[in-house]
């Protein structure tokens, strides 16, 4: 609070949306938010289509949210633990093609990322941590401006948290039944946490130009497609 009010900002939400150098930044990050739900949404659905075929009606309903706990991720901030229910084409790399592709000179890295099919297997492993990411990152920060700026009180911090899970992501947390404030368990909820949570929403000027890119250089030993590089690596 003593930094806050040193650099002139009302509250501390207000100070770690200044650090992106945006008077409308709130504004901008639902705007942001709204054009990349229809994905999380089809993603949505895709999932609990899944998990309605392995556990039926009596756990999931087609046409509700989907039980976190049946995503073996207790805050539902991942979905990677139920992959192989989800694997598009789950035969694309079970073709037993070895002899041929060893006389062919073919590589591990080239046999993933050559097929098509695995390509679609691919992305849906980072849709499954990246896209259903985005609504628990989105509605974390909400929780958390709206809290150190008073639009919600201290008597209805539990309700509200709830609110948000259910209309951004729509997922109940069922885990936690006897306890009364779960999100206090979140180690990143208090107002000590960096602002991380914005940067799936937010990603850096350089990604703009990934589109133009033609021969990316990856973290492998192998020039690859730009949907499977990571910019943890220079292309100079």
């Amino acid at each position: 609070m003593e930094l806050t009010l040193a650099t002139g900002h009302a509250d501390t939400g207000a100070f770690w949306r200044s650090l992106y150098d945006s008077k409308t930044f709130e504004a901008d990050l639902e705007n942001i938010y709204n054009e990349l739900k229809p994905l999380y949404l089809n993603l949505h659905a895709y999932v609990r289509r899944a998990l309605h075929n392995k556990y039926g009606d009596k756990y999931v309903n087609l046409k509700g949210p989907i039980p976190a706990h049946l995503l073996g991720n207790m805050w539902a901030q991942s979905w990677n633990n139920v992959f192989k229910l989800l694997i598009p084409y789950p035969s694309a790399s079970h073709v037993d093609a070895t002899p041929q592709m060893i006389a062919q000179g073919w590589t591990p890295i080239k046999i993933h990322f050559s097929s098509p099919e695995s390509d679609i297997n691919y992305l849906m492993s980072i849709a499954l941590d990246k896209i259903a990411f985005l609504p628990f990152s989105y509605l974390m920060d909400q929780w958390r401006w709206k809290v150190f700026d008073g639009r919600i009180p201290e008597d209805v911090y539990n309700q509200e948290w709830w609110n948000l899970r259910s209309s951004l992501q729509a997922i109940p947390d069922i885990l936690f039944p006897f306890i009364r404030f779960p999100l206090g368990l979140q180690a990143s909820t208090d107002s000590s946490s960096p602002p991380w949570r914005t940067s799936p929403l937010t990603p850096a000027p350089p990604h703009e130009a990934l589109p133009s890119i033609q021969d990316s250089w990856c973290t492998h030993s192998a020039r690859l497609p730009t949907t499977h590089c990571r910019l943890s690596v220079s292309l100079d």
